[in-house]
C-alpha cells in the first residue's frame, strides 16, 4: 500500500490517523476506543503521535515500521500490550515512559541501542526480553519499573547508563553480560536485594537521591529504606528526603497499604513521627495494622491516639 504525501486515513468506523510520507504524525482518538491497529505502509511513529492517549489498552504495529519517536506513547497509562514488529530498529526517548499498565515487552532483533527513559515509570512492567543485537542501555531507561523480579541482559551489551534500572525494587535475579560491560553510576541503584544492606550507607543513598530528588516516588523512598542501617541517622535521612520530595505521610501510608512487606521498614523510619500524622492518616494506618494483624503497630498507634479505634 503506497501512502501519499499527507492524508488522513480512517480504519473502520472510528480509528483515524494523520500520515505524511509514511510517517504517522497523529492519532485521532474516538471515545471508547481501546485497541489500535496502525495501517500497513507506515514506517515511523512520530513524536507525540499517541501522547497521553489514556484509553488505549493495546497497540498493534505492522511490519515495516523502523522507528518510534520521542514520547510517541508516553503517558498511555492503560496500555497493557504493545506488539512491536521485527522491522523495528529504533526507540527514541522516552517512547513508552509512563505507560504504567504495560506488562511485558519483547524487543525485536535488530535494535542495537535503547535511548534514555524509553520505559521509565512503567510500574507494571514485569517481563522484558532483550534482543541479542543490543549493545547499549541508556540513562534511566527502566528507572522506577518496580515490577520485574528477573532480567536477562544479553552478552552483547557493553554499556548500561546512569540510573538505567534505578528503583527496580523487586529485582532480585539479574543476569549481567558475561563479557566486560560498563555500568555507569547507580545503574542498579535501589534494586531489590542485588546489593547487601551493609554495602550501602545513608551517605551513599543520599548521593543517589541527590540526582533524582525531583523524581523520587514513594516506591523509591521505600526501596531506599531497604538498604539503610537501623540507626537514627538513617531514619532522619529518610524523613528529610520525604520532606524535600514533598511526599506526604498520606502518600507513604497508601503505598504501605499496597505493599505490606514494607511494614517493618515503615515502622523503623516513621514511628518517631506518628504525632505529625493527621487523624485520617492515623486511622488509615490503624486499619492497615488490623488488616495485617500487626499487633505491634496497633499498640503504638493506640498509645498515641486511644480514640482512633472509634474513628470512622
Amino acid at each position: 500500500m503506497h501512502i501519499p504525501d499527507t492524508i488522513k486515513i480512517r480504519v473502520g468506523k472510528k480509528m483515524a490517523f494523520t500520515i505524511t510520507d509514511g510517517v504517522l504524525t497523529k492519532y485521532i482518538p474516538d471515545e471508547g476506543e481501546t485497541e489500535v491497529n496502525v495501517p500497513e505502509g507506515v514506517t515511523r511513529i512520530d513524536l507525540l503521535a499517541f501522547y497521553y492517549c489514556e484509553t488505549i489498552t493495546r497497540i498493534t504495529l505492522p511490519a515495516g515500521i523502523r522507528s518510534i519517536g520521542n514520547s510517541a506513547f508516553s503517558g498511555c497509562s492503560s496500555l497493557v500490550c504493545a506488539d512491536l514488529p521485527d522491522t523495528l530498529e529504533e526507540l527514541e526517548d522516552p517512547a513508552f515512559a509512563g505507560c504504567s499498565s504495560l506488562e511485558s515487552v519483547l524487543l525485536p532483533e535488530g535494535i542495537t541501542e535503547l535511548s534514555g527513559c524509553v520505559f521509565k515509570d512503567c510500574s507494571s512492567l514485569k517481563s522484558v526480553t532483550f534482543p541479542q543485537t543490543l549493545t547499549s542501555i541508556g540513562e534511566e531507561t527502566f528507572a522506577h519499573c518496580s515490577a520485574p523480579e528477573s532480567l536477562q541482559i544479553p552478552d552483547s551489551v557493553v554499556k548500561i547508563g546512569k540510573g538505567a534500572f534505578l528503583g527496580c525494587i523487586r529485582l532480585t535475579d539479574l543476569k549481567k553480560p558475561a563479557k566486560k560491560c560498563k555500568a555507569e553510576t547507580n545503574a542498579f541503584g535501589f534494586c531489590g536485594s542485588l546489593v547487601p544492606s551493609s554495602a550501602i550507607t545513608a551517605a551513599a543513598a543520599g548521593a543517589v537521591l541527590k540526582n533524582y530528588m525531583d523524581r523520587v516516588t514513594p516506591e523509591v523512598l521505600f526501596g531506599c529504606m531497604r538498604y539503610l542501617p537501623n540507626n537514627a541517622a538513617s531514619r532522619g535521612f529518610v524523613n528529610d528526603t520525604r520532606k524535600k520530595c514533598e511526599l506526604s505521610f498520606a502518600q507513604c501510608v497508601e503505598y504501605l497499604i499496597e505493599h505490606p512487606e514494607f511494614s517493618p521498614r515503615f515502622l523503623r523510619c516513621f514511628e518517631e513521627h506518628f504525632l505529625e500524622f493527621t487523624p485520617e492518616e492515623m486511622k488509615k494506618l490503624y486499619d492497615f495494622a488490623q488488616d495485617t494483624d500487626n499487633q505491634k503497630l496497633q499498640e503504638k498507634l493506640l498509645k498515641i491516639s486511644p480514640d482512633i479505634v472509634y474513628m470512622e
